[in-house]
């Protein structure tokens, strides 16, 4: 079974991706901005916030792939958006 970290897990296009994964069988760990929230709507899926987010937990887990969605919404300040996508 392949194993996903999708951040941004608890926008629109995260959290459609998310729910995709689980119906295929992925095992899914999610980062977002609301872990309590993300763990309401998706029981199964392990949801940390991103301070608990960590290169050695990444290993830990045995992530197969990272899909990145955690963008800063276009309203917000240029500076914002670019370290979104940094991050």
């Amino acid at each position: 079974m392949k194993h996903v970290l999708v951040t941004g897990a608890g926008g629109y296009l995260g959290g459609s991706l998310v729910e995709k994964l689980l119906t295929e069988g992925y095992t899914v760990t999610a980062l977002t901005s609301s872990p309590e929230k993300l763990k309401k709507r998706f029981p199964n899926v392990n949801a940390l916030g991103r301070d608990e987010i960590s290169s050695e937990l990444i290993r830990k887990e045995c992530i197969d792939a990272v899909v990145h969605c955690a963008f800063a919404r276009r309203y917000r300040p240029e500076q914002e958006i670019a370290e979104s996508i940094v991050y």
